[in-house]
């Protein structure tokens, strides 16, 4: 189906219009998606933003996943550091914390995409 937005005299925006001349009067919106981290992994979850303010910018824990099948794949201490790291930069909010929850996270989803290709 076809929509054309219309303005009344004042330009004020009119609910969305089918072609056909029939008012909708709620377009649903789907929830944005995304994929887990590791290459030619199918899987997908809703996203959650987890927003957290670091040295006044915001910051989106919820950005990237790593699906339960990979996440098994990680050691539990690397899971461990990482939960840390995150409640790291939840009580301080400073960038260090940041860089060092950053780079935990990037070691997560290294390892478990060589776990999960193999080559480990």
């Amino acid at each position: 189906m076809v929509w054309r937005q219309t303005r009344d005299n004042r330009g004020t925006v009119l609910p969305p219009v089918a072609v056909d001349g029939t008012i909708v009067h709620s377009i649903r919106k789907l929830p944005v998606r995304i994929t887990c981290c590791i290459p030619l992994c199918q899987r997908t979850t809703k996203h959650v933003a987890v927003p957290v303010t670091v040295e006044g910018r915001v910051v989106d824990f919820g950005a990237q996943w790593i699906c339960q099948k990979h996440w098994a794949l990680v050691p539990g201490a690397l899971k461990r550091e990482h939960s840390a790291a995150k409640r790291d930069v939840k009580r301080q909010g400073t960038f260090a914390a940041d860089l060092a929850s950053y780079q935990v996270w990037e070691r997560c989803k290294s390892i478990a995409a060589d776990m999960a290709f193999g080559l480990r």
